[in-house]
């Protein structure tokens, strides 16, 4: 049977969608592609998301609203019952999959999309301690706003976080709880191809997978230095293990990156702040 405690079934209630017609689970991992695939699980499940209602959380665009699991209706496994859930997950008919992406650039991700352009919540523990990180056209200033980041993550957060976002993917994505048999790094996404025979096999069209949530910021490994990389390395350890990731960071050239004007961030940031307000004020939180 499926053996799971409480938080492990609330993640799943939201994490987890199934199409039984095309016997397929997806379990979702932020910034991990998750945005563009819950597009591709509503469309197979027939879920017409466009005509849904607008979502009241704090999303920069209406593509986003699509993590409002309120608006999304598809299963998820715990709506199968414990035997239910169970048999889905030991059934060699089902594709269980998920996406996973080398943790540091999705750490990178996390930062760039969550903190630097601000869309979260500014009442988060990490960000009530370190305010949001100012943005420059520099990126010496921008690797040791990254590195405040990782350096709280180390000393106050790990093991356990303040925000989904920037959980292990070990832990929202229970690979020993939930027998994978199709495990797709992001890097990598012509293995998709497996995902989509399966689903053509089962009468359904395939619906693609859409491009979303691409950053403004084109940077990834250039935002370490070597303190920061070794207190990922330990932070995230067993997501570097248990998926097959490089512990190391590729060599870099900083001084090639080319980064948008002060003037363009600080417009983003200033307009997802405003959509926090305005999300928190609607749902009663301020």
């Amino acid at each position: 049977m499926l053996q799971l405690d409480h938080a492990q079934q609330e993640r799943l209630r939201y994490a987890s969608f199934v199409v039984e017609s095309a016997q397929l689970v997806y379990v979702e991992a932020p910034k991990a592609g998750c945005t563009s695939l819950k597009h591709t699980i509503a469309s197979l499940y027939g879920v017409d998301y466009s005509r849904t209602s607008t979502t009241l959380k704090a999303e920069k665009s209406s593509s986003l609203g699509i993590h409002d699991r309120s608006l999304l209706a598809v299963p998820s496994l715990l709506e199968f019952g414990e035997e239910g859930a169970s048999a889905i997950v030991s059934s060699n008919d089902y594709i269980r999959f998920c996406l996973v992406r080398n943790p540091f650039l999705r750490l990178v991700s996390v930062w760039l999309d969550r903190l630097l352009c601000r869309a979260i919540s500014p009442l988060n523990p990490l960000v009530c301690a370190l305010g949001f990180p100012k943005y420059r056209a520099e990126i010496r200033h921008l690797q040791i706003e990254f590195a405040q980041f990782v350096d709280y993550l180390f000393k106050h957060e790990a093991p356990t976080f303040s925000n989904h976002h920037w959980w292990r993917m070990v832990d929202l994505l229970m690979p020993d709880a939930l027998n994978y048999n199709c495990v797709i790094k992001v890097e990598r996404p012509e293995l998709l191809k497996s995902v989509e025979r399966h689903v053509v096999q089962h009468g359904h069209v395939w619906p693609g997978i859409p491009k979303f949530n691409k950053s403004l910021l084109n940077i990834g490994f250039e935002l370490y230095n070597h303190v920061s990389a070794k207190r990922v390395l330990e932070i995230y350890e067993e997501d570097f293990t248990r998926f097959s990731y490089d512990k190391f960071i590729p060599r870099m050239n900083p001084t090639s990156i080319t980064l948008p004007d002060e003037s363009l961030v600080n417009s983003i940031q200033e307009r997802n702040q405003r959509v926090s307000f305005l999300s928190l004020s609607a749902r009663g939180l301020i």
